[in-house]
């Protein structure tokens, strides 16, 4: 989109088009959350929810109603952004990375370090870019909700990075000094 943003090339708007409708009508479903309200999220291929592939998608229907003025992709933003706050814990700001699909249950906790700051990012831009909607929930939206509220403890070791937190601050993870998950 930021190619188009600059060329104005009619392939590359058709190209988004069809991208962005194949993730709307195909990859994003919708589902009840346990309070009744619909939500949406995208599937990958294993029919896995993540944090950041829904992030990511968030951000590329808001930024292409930025740059269009096309509307017809507000009601799916917000059920996106509905579904990125319910893996979102209202008390610590954590986020959770991956649920099943069937039944919304959290398969795992934390996965990737990126997710995080992905998911703040989308809610985050999906807020500024409905606060003068005034009946937007996100315009009323409180900012510490959208707060990443993280604790994890980063230390060096060697050529090695190794990050850990306890129970009550997160799951333990390492990376190679590659930067990799091991």
């Amino acid at each position: 989109m930021s190619a188009w943003e600059l060329t104005r090339d009619a392939a590359q708007k058709a190209a988004i088009d069809r991208s962005l409708a194949f993730l709307a009508g195909t990859l994003i479903q919708s589902a009840q959350l346990p309070d009744g309200t619909h939500a949406a999220f995208l599937l990958d291929m294993s029919h896995e929810i993540k944090l950041g592939g829904n992030a990511v998608c968030l951000l590329a229907f808001v930024k292409y109603t930025e740059l269009t003025g096309d509307r017809r992709f507000l009601p799916l933003m917000e059920q996106l952004g509905l579904g990125i706050a319910h893996m979102q814990d209202p008390q610590t700001g954590r986020f959770v990375h991956v649920l099943h699909h069937t039944g919304l249950a959290v398969k795992d906790a934390f996965r990737v370090i990126y997710y995080d700051g992905e998911a703040a990012f989308g809610l985050m831009r999906l807020t500024v870019s409905r606060k003068t909607d005034a009946g937007s929930r996100w315009s009323k939206m409180p900012s510490s909700t959208l707060s990443l509220r993280s604790t994890r403890r980063r230390t060096i070791t060697g050529s090695a990075t190794a990050s850990t937190s306890s129970p009550a601050t997160g799951p333990n993870y390492a990376t190679t000094s590659s930067g990799y998950g091991t």
